[in-house]
């Protein structure tokens, strides 16, 4: 059947130029401040009729949530053109007011110069604000707008999670800093009391599985989190994303086909001074970072990030990662109202942080005995070998073992300069300084070009009071490596 004929559009009853609706999205609140650089839709500018129009500006205002029309202007346009316009607007943060998905109508206006005469048309039309805590999964990176770590209670949270940290510096010596600082983060939010609820409307499989249809699902902000002390993977992953960031961790997201959670990057770029396995690490962009699986909030840090790697390794090939920083370049994180923030007890973290962090040492020194164990079982006179596991034993208390482990590169090697110099080691901490000076002076006869091994000399002569000699061994070791030099003063005061 034939199709009936367009309406004749009447010259006398239509503006020179007029307001064409086109596509106005759907604005999510949290989202307010990208809206400066990226349109909330679109409108067509048409000019009935065979004139040119220059400088047409368009103003686009939504009462209450702009505090000025965010203006466009048309440089021109000509006889009988249609021209598409996107529209920007500057939000205030009065849009955060917005619990509920509301309906908000939209004043659009066009105003040209017709005749020396200013000429105005404008248009009404509604457009639907989303809630503040409205978000779609076809992009992971959107969730770096709930990433909110100057936040005044996330900042403040921040600096009571850390504060303790300094009386463990001990205890931690063998661990990477930041991954202290994500144990006592750990520790304290799990002290807080936050914990693990899955979202009994909208779980994040479900919303994340209709990603592309846009369902919409809800997040937390992380002041609101630590507030009612709950939340589900996507809550907990920017919290946990916050109070990184907020004490100079980078942050990081994982995101799977039906899961989302985070990681932080180590500050060594040696692997095997992380203080974890390395197969419970991840690289990524040359770095090695740590994963969490952050529903396990106030269980074993180490179970979760064991749990949170072999998720990593079983699904590598589907994780998006997304870098938190990268991420605010395009999705800022909100400004939220001023609030007072306190939290105390701060020292009740350390007996809870020294305990985990025993925990976590006792693990890394039961795989890397594993590790170098293995390595021996197929090759016993494997050096490097040897001389990490003395060190490791060491470094753990062990010193039988550790002696032990040195002792057999003696067997095949009675000049083994390292071996000689860890047993002097061994010997000056068990207070023997004469059985340490012995072996420091067949290390230094085995490699005299090692400063460490007379500055160990002289160590030893002082503790035996013999200055003199101390001051001889010092000159040496300046004069093989003169930045030794500080060091040496200092044991000479």
């Amino acid at each position: 059947a034939a199709r009936p004929a367009a309406p004749v559009r009447d010259p006398r009853n239509v503006s020179p130029v007029e307001i064409e609706p086109g596509e106005l999205n759907y604005i999510f609140s949290a989202n307010y401040k990208r809206y400066l650089n990226k349109p909330i839709g679109s409108i067509k500018v048409r000019n009935n009729t065979d004139k040119s129009f220059s400088n047409v500006k368009i103003s686009f205002n939504l009462k209450d949530y702009m505090d000025f029309p965010y203006d466009s202007i048309l440089e021109s346009i000509g006889p009988n053109e249609v021209r598409e316009v996107e529209l920007m607007a500057t939000l205030n943060n009065r849009v955060l007011s917005i619990t509920e998905d509301t309906p908000i109508q939209s004043q659009l206006s066009v105003t040209y110069y017709a005749d020396g005469q200013e000429k105005t048309v404008t248009l009404n039309r509604p457009i639907k604000v989303l809630s503040k805590n409205a978000i779609v999964w076809d992009q992971p990176e959107r969730l770096a707008t709930f990433i909110t770590a100057k936040d005044t209670p996330v900042f403040a949270f921040s600096r009571y999670a850390l504060v303790e940290t300094g009386k463990l510096e001990k205890e931690a010596a063998l661990v990477d800093e930041n991954l202290v600082k994500a144990l006592f983060a750990w520790e304290a939010l799990g002290e807080e009391g936050i914990a693990y609820l899955a979202d009994p409307v909208n779980p994040y499989a479900t919303a994340k599985s209709g990603a592309e249809e846009h369902v919409l699902d809800t997040v937390q902000f992380p002041r609101t989190t630590l507030k009612i002390r709950s939340g589900d993977c996507d809550d907990l992953t920017a919290l946990f994303a916050s109070v990184f960031e907020a004490a100079g961790l980078r942050a990081a997201l994982l995101d799977y086909p039906a899961h989302i959670a985070v990681m932080f990057e180590a500050k060594s770029s040696d692997a095997r001074e992380v203080g974890l396995p390395e197969d419970m690490l991840v690289r990524h962009n040359d770095a090695w970072w740590i994963p969490l699986e952050t529903t396990m909030v106030g269980k074993d840090f180490y179970d979760a990030v064991a749990t949170a790697a072999d998720m990593y390794r079983k699904m590598k090939d589907q994780v998006k990662v997304a870098d938190v920083r990268a991420a605010w370049g395009d999705f800022e994180p909100v400004t939220l109202p001023e609030v007072e923030a306190k939290y105390e007890g701060g020292e009740k973290l350390s007996p809870r942080v020294k305990k985990a962090l025993e925990a976590l040492l006792n693990s890394r020194y039961e795989h890397m005995r594993k590790y170098y164990g293995n390595i021996l079982m197929h090759e016993p006179a494997n050096e490097d070998a040897l001389v990490n596991l003395g060190l490791l034993h060491a470094q753990h208390g062990a010193d039988g073992e550790a002696a032990k482990a040195f002792g057999k590169l003696l067997e095949k090697d009675p000049a083994h300069a390292a071996a000689l110099n860890n047993l002097g080691n061994l010997a000056f901490k068990a207070g023997d300084a004469a059985q340490a000076s012995e072996y420091y002076h067949k290390a230094s006869k085995a490699d005299p070009y090692d400063a460490d091994v007379w500055l160990n000399q002289a160590r030893a002569a002082l503790k035996a009071g013999k200055k003199d000699d101390a001051k001889i061994y010092v000159e040496r070791a300046v004069k093989i490596d003169p930045e030794a030099k500080a060091v040496g003063a200092q044991l000479l005061k």
